[in-house]
């Protein structure tokens, strides 16, 4: 018998949030989705945050430049990501991709470590 308990608030966040929380449970939710790193997911990421900045409170909560703070975090991991074009001195238009190491790298440095 646990009725002199109240009931539990129910997971679809309609209890009203405290002051903060909802930035929260979004910075949570960003963090969620632009964790695979792919493009989309970045670009989904970006869109919630402009969302959720675009509707946050008229009160003035400075605890939302975090939000703001992670927004321009992902922009920038989404813009070292995608290819890059130049254009040379002939006119001729190259594309740069992002550096990644194909299986035949090899270190140019000595391991730091060395464990006999």
């Amino acid at each position: 018998m646990r009725d002199h308990l109240a009931p539990e608030a129910p997971n679809d966040h309609s209890a009203t949030p405290r002051p903060g929380q909802r930035r929260r449970l979004i910075e949570l939710d960003v963090e969620c989705i632009a964790a695979p790193g792919r493009l989309a997911d970045l670009d989904a990421a970006i869109a919630q945050c402009d969302a959720a900045i675009a509707n946050r409170p008229a009160h003035g909560d400075s605890a939302w430049t975090s939000l703001a703070t992670a927004r321009d975090l992902l922009a920038g991991r989404r813009a070292r990501l995608r290819e890059r074009k130049r254009i040379t001195k002939d006119g001729e238009i190259v594309i740069e991709k992002p550096h990644h190491p194909g299986a035949n790298a090899h270190r140019t440095r000595p391991l730091r470590f060395v464990v006999d």
